[in-house]
């Protein structure tokens, strides 16, 4: 199975079968589609907590680069592609 350590995974299949997220499908583990939709929520999850860590960084530091902090809440929050944030930053220098 894709991404899932069978052999990790051993201890919790009853569960993950119970809760309908793995299925045996020809003798191997297969994700189904609900275990398909956690994986990718916990990820999305991670990554929003990822990207407001990175902005809180940012506003530690702004007082040092305001610009660059600027840019990097800009990129974080989806406001701006990296591309326009390095051009913001290019027109402030």
């Amino acid at each position: 199975m894709d991404g899932l350590d069978a052999d990790l995974a051993r201890d919790d299949l009853p569960t993950l079968r119970w809760m309908k997220l793995v299925d045996l499908a020809g003798g191997s583990l297969a994700l189904t589609d609900l275990g398909a939709a956690v994986h990718f929520r916990a990820l999305y999850e991670s990554s929003q907590e990822r990207l407001a860590e990175i902005a809180r960084l940012a506003d530690m530091r702004e007082s040092v680069a305001p610009q660059f902090a600027r840019a990097v809440r800009s990129v974080a929050d989806g406001s701006c592609s990296l591309p326009e944030a390095l051009e913001g930053m290019d027109e402030t220098l």
